[in-house]
């Protein structure tokens, strides 16, 4: 069975060479010098990637359509914004937390019997 899988091109500036890789393949990954190069190689190694999973008898993923790649990024970015969404929540709420915490602390020590308040709760 002959699979068509889109390929990711990214330029490393650590390895000075230009990185494919293959999203439905995880670890399906090859460089070269040139984008030309990078894709040779990357077919060689999702070719070595099929066959192994082929002969450990995993499922071989099969090639997202453009569709498939808008949905995926769709959700990834979703779940990216839920997870800020829900970081800057939390981090209100302490915010928030402390403030009515610190506010409390100062109309306490702020009022006139804050002295015997402070023995009444020393015994406590």
């Amino acid at each position: 069975m002959k699979y068509e899988y889109s390929v990711q091109i990214v330029w490393s500036k650590e390895d000075k060479a230009y990185l494919a890789m293959i999203p439905e393949l995880p670890g399906c990954m090859a460089d070269g010098p040139t984008q030309e190069e990078a894709i040779k190689n990357i077919r060689v190694v999702a070719q070595e990637w099929i066959e192994i999973a082929t002969n450990e008898g995993r499922t071989i993923p099969k090639p997202m359509s453009a569709e498939d790649h808008e949905e995926a990024n769709r959700q990834m970015r979703k779940n990216i914004e839920d997870h800020i969404q829900k970081q800057v929540s939390e981090a209100v709420q302490s915010i928030l937390a402390q403030l009515v915490e610190q506010s409390e602390q100062q109309a306490w020590l702020g009022s006139e019997s804050w002295s015997r308040k402070l023995i009444v709760h020393a015994g406590d």
